[in-house]
């Protein structure tokens, strides 16, 4: 392929996220520099790709609420999320309990980085199966897998063990309802969504979506994330929230354009230097997970009902065939186009 012909290609996704950008701004009313602001913080999309300038203005949506006294967070999940959630809750300095279902090497290996983030400390580290360990905290941040189900019985279950005051509750979800899974858990506790970015401990932003929670309880995962060194930014509570809204259907735009034959490590080397972008779409997809992608992007094409968002024929076949980027020890750029 040319190196015209790859240029073509990277206008085209460029123009894609542009367009989803000024999109996401019109349907949930916030201003076309909050977006850029968030896209920069979530994955690196300079104003200059997002909004085609450079001078992105000024922002709103970032909260400078007072440092919260949180003594103990737990953590419901000892998955990649859930670890580096629990990762930079250790760094900070505040105790941290993490559960994970199964007892053995995984969890010990765990506990492990836990220490190793909190400077060799042991004191106030918990990795284990036991939930009303968990439950004794302040805020509680759930990080297993997008099933609603198994998300409100987890909250539930944790809920019921605990014996004091009621925690905050968070979700990590990047593309549930927070409204829709508060629904199911009725007035049984009190849930924000809390969207943290791959590597959560190093990933400034957090996306805050308040759903139906009384302000206080958002404004105290707010504080958590400020003293973990986050960027707390609110969002509405739409398909895909901000960040994925746009991302997502531009890497699914990506898969798209690669199935026609494209030389990807030649596009990515192009929209490195010509958009100074951090990551080619090829690598951030590797980054992010394949599986994840196509999970954010039915979700979306489901609750917009726009035919438009259907996932690449090429992503679902890459992900059926269990080649899902860094997780998979797969690199895209060295894939199997060819798989149908």
């Amino acid at each position: 392929m040319t190196s015209m012909a790859t240029a073509a290609i990277a206008d085209r996704l460029v123009h894609g996220l542009r367009s989803r950008t000024i999109d996401v701004s019109r349907s949930t009313g916030l201003s076309l520099p909050t977006i850029a602001h968030t896209l920069f913080l979530g994955c690196g999309i300079p104003a200059s790709v997002s909004l085609g300038t450079d001078a992105a203005g000024s922002f709103s949506g970032a909260f400078e609420q007072p440092l919260e006294n949180i003594k103990r967070v737990g953590v419901l999940g000892a998955g990649t999320m859930g670890v580096g959630i629990a990762q930079a809750v250790a760094h900070a300095g505040i105790s941290v309990a993490v559960y994970g279902r199964r007892e053995g090497p995984r969890l010990a290996a765990v506990g492990e980085a836990l220490r190793t983030a909190a400077g060799g400390r042991t004191a106030g580290i918990y990795v284990g199966s036991d939930l009303q360990v968990v439950s004794r905290s302040d805020v509680i941040i759930e990080a297993i897998a997008e099933d609603p189900a198994a998300k409100v019985e987890v909250l539930e279950d944790v809920w019921r063990m605990n014996p004091g005051p009621p925690p905050v509750f968070a979700t990590t979800t990047s593309s549930l309802s927070i409204t829709e899974l508060q629904r199911r858990l009725g007035d049984r506790l009190v849930l924000v969504g809390a969207h943290f970015f791959n590597p959560a401990s190093t990933n400034p932003l957090v996306e805050l979506i308040q759903g139906n929670a009384p302000r206080e309880a958002l404004d105290r995962v707010a504080g958590l994330c400020r003293r973990l060194g986050k960027s707390p930014t609110v969002v509405p509570d739409t398909p895909g929230f901000v960040v994925n809204r746009v991302l997502i259907p531009y890497l699914n735009d990506f898969f798209g354009e690669i199935s026609r034959g494209v030389d990807i490590r030649a596009l990515d080397q192009h929209m490195r230097k010509l958009y100074r972008l951090p990551l080619g779409p090829s690598r951030l997809a590797d980054l992010i997970g394949l599986d994840v992608v196509l999970a954010i992007q039915e979700s979306l094409a489901e609750r917009e009902s726009d035919l438009s968002l259907r996932p690449a024929p090429l992503l679902k076949a890459l992900v059926k065939n269990g080649i899902l980027g860094r997780k998979s020890g797969h690199a895209l750029a060295s894939a199997p186009i060819g798989l149908n």
